[in-house]
Parts: C-alpha cells; structure tokens; sequence
C-alpha cells in the first residue's frame, strides 16, 4: 500500500532520483550496482510512503 498524501509528486522525484543515477554511477565508485539498487529501492519505497498490507 502506498501512503504518500503527494502521489504526482513522489513519483517524479522517484524518476528524477532514478534517472540521476546514470549521470554519477561509476562502476569502479565506491558502492557496487547491487548496493546501490538496495539503497534506490529503499529510498523510492520512503518516497511513496510503502507500508506492507497487514494480513
């Protein structure tokens, strides 16, 4: 579920922030395209205000 009170808005700063990514990755950085995909996909879920549904 997706709990964020500014939908239009959190989903361009999830693209914006996503679409930025190919301007500052360097594959020899200090972070590895697995750990940075983790960290992208925390951040996006924060953006939208995720909450897992209760069973």
């Amino acid at each position: 579920m997706f709990t964020t009170g500014y939908p239009v808005e959190a989903s361009r700063a999830v693209l914006s922030v996503c679409s930025a990514i190919a301007d500052w990755y360097r594959p020899d950085g200090p972070l590895d395209a697995p750990e940075v995909a983790r960290r992208y996909i925390q951040l996006a879920l924060g953006l939208v205000g995720y909450r897992p549904r209760q069973s």
